[in-house]
């Protein structure tokens, strides 16, 4: 398992454009489950496009 801590540094935070990228690159480990945590504990499924928009990430938000 590998982790990282982000920094969401983009202003309109993790918008449509922004999320469409992630998930694009999430995608491309088609062999696991890849997942981000954010605020408190949450975690999202970095494949799906409505789990990224849904966690509704701001700007200066870290996420893991």
């Amino acid at each position: 398992m590998v982790n990282k801590k982000v920094t969401i540094t983009n202003l309109s935070g993790l918008h449509m454009g922004a999320a469409g990228k992630l998930c694009d690159e999430a995608i491309k480990f088609s062999d696991t489950s890849v997942k981000f945590m954010y605020r408190e504990n949450h975690e999202a499924n970095a494949k799906s496009m409505l789990s990224v928009l849904g966690a509704s990430i701001k700007a200066g938000e870290e996420i893991e």
